[in-house]
């Protein structure tokens, strides 16, 4: 009997934890690279379709990652149909693995051949 209850009582206290630390980790998004100052968000769509407007301006961007660098190092953003690749190589950080996450990226927009890519300063996973 005493065995049935102490059962019952650490199996309470180990779901108490893990509900506890579940909850703690939906805490704050992950930052990498320097913070994001513009939170302004330029849709994507509006990038793919007019992307010489955008070049050499710092934007701030959202959506999720389909594609990533297995390094961490590039990644590529969807924001309903529109794609965006984002390039932190130039300034030297990289992010965990986040494929399927949801993130703000900052940085400069670069057009090469009518291609954006956005060369990223900072990444907030949410």
């Amino acid at each position: 009997m005493k065995t049935k209850i102490l059962t019952q009582i650490s199996l309470a206290v180990i779901l108490t934890a893990l509900t506890f630390a579940f909850i703690s980790c939906k805490g704050k998004p992950a930052s990498f690279g320097e913070p994001i100052s513009d939170k302004t968000i330029t849709p994507i769509r509006s990038i793919a379709t007019a992307p010489a407007d955008y070049n050499d301006k710092n934007i701030t961007v959202e959506g999720k990652i389909i594609l990533e660098c297995p390094a961490g190092g590039w990644f590529d953003l969807q924001q309903d149909a529109a794609i965006l690749h984002v390039d932190l190589h130039p300034t030297g950080f990289a992010i965990p693995q986040k494929v399927g996450s949801v993130v703000t990226a900052q940085g400069t927009l670069k057009v090469k051949d009518n291609y954006p890519t956005l060369v990223g300063t900072g990444v907030e996973i949410k």
